[in-house]
């Protein structure tokens, strides 16, 4: 589902699941996409995650610049204390990876773990012999 929360440093739209009668508070898990980045692309892992009894939130930064990174770490700080998160699993594909990293180095105790994937780069097995071949 989707939904918005009014944060001191303004509306922030988040996607994701949050099961108040099941879920477990220990389990939560931060899914930070890509710059303008669609919801839709972290979609099938927030299903999966929920599967597996994680609580799970993609917020949607409004930002769509490198240059704001430290609104976006402000931004995701308000919302675990919004929230009373203390440490969540922060996964962070392509920029949502800088993204993480920028706020584990700001916020030190407040991520139990780091998840980080860079996509743009990947290449399927046929590529990849293709290219080592080329080589």
């Amino acid at each position: 589902g989707k939904g918005t929360v009014e944060l001191p440093t303004g509306p922030l739209e988040i996607w994701g699941h949050w099961d108040i009668a099941g879920g477990s508070p220990d389990r939560v898990v931060v899914l930070l996409g890509g710059l303008n980045s669609k919801p839709a692309s972290l979609q099938g892992l927030i299903d999966a995650l929920a599967e597996k009894g994680c609580q799970v939130l993609a917020p949607m930064f409004a930002s769509t610049s490198q240059k704001e990174l430290d609104a976006d770490v402000q931004v995701l700080i308000g919302l675990l204390d919004w929230l009373g998160i203390a440490q969540p699993v922060i996964y962070g594909r392509d920029w949502g990876a800088i993204r993480a990293c920028k706020f584990k180095i700001r916020h030190p105790k407040r991520a139990a773990v780091l998840v980080l994937e860079e996509c743009s780069g990947k290449i399927d097995e046929k590529e990849y012999k293709a290219r080592i071949k080329a080589d």
